[in-house]
């Protein structure tokens, strides 16, 4: 794992949920839909707090994926 400093970090994205790091709080944002809460909570080290509705997390399509990494690295602009 590559070290971060604190507060630097203010969103974590995973294959299974995306999770906002807010008032030292771990707050869940979206989440597989074939997962429970239960489940994720399970798997996870923190505890993980609910700030309104959890949305479902949408995996993009691997071409969709892949023009994103090319935008972000400057190659193109929107």
């Amino acid at each position: 794992m590559l070290p971060t400093g604190v507060g630097c970090v203010t969103r974590m994205y995973t294959s299974l949920c995306v999770v906002d790091v807010s008032d030292g709080r771990f707050v869940l944002r979206e989440k597989l839909a074939a997962i429970s809460l239960e489940d994720l909570q399970s798997g996870t080290g923190a505890t993980l707090h609910r700030d309104g509705d959890v949305g479902d997390l949408v995996v993009p399509e691997l071409g969709e994926l892949c023009r994103v990494v090319y935008i972000w690295r400057g190659a193109a602009t929107c």
